[in-house]
């Protein structure tokens, strides 16, 4: 659906991480992705500035893919 609507979503937020392993085993260290997306503004917008309201809906703050590089702490 194009945003804003009223309902649920998912939002995908790619950070230029280091990959996960193709194969069934844990990264050798964590590469910071989840973090850096909790302090993403675009992120933190979406969720807490609309998202979270009485009356909230799902809108995205990216102005298209929401692909960010040279993100702090993001390995």
């Amino acid at each position: 659906m194009t945003p804003p609507f009223d309902g649920s979503g998912f939002a995908v937020y790619d950070v230029s991480a280091t990959p996960e392993p193709l194969t069934n085993t844990p990264p050798v260290s964590d590469n910071g992705a989840h973090e850096a997306v909790r302090c993403l503004d675009a992120a933190q917008r979406q969720i807490i500035d609309v998202f979270l309201r009485p009356d909230g809906t799902v809108q995205s703050f990216c102005g298209g893919p929401c692909v960010f590089s040279n993100v702090p702490g993001v390995r």
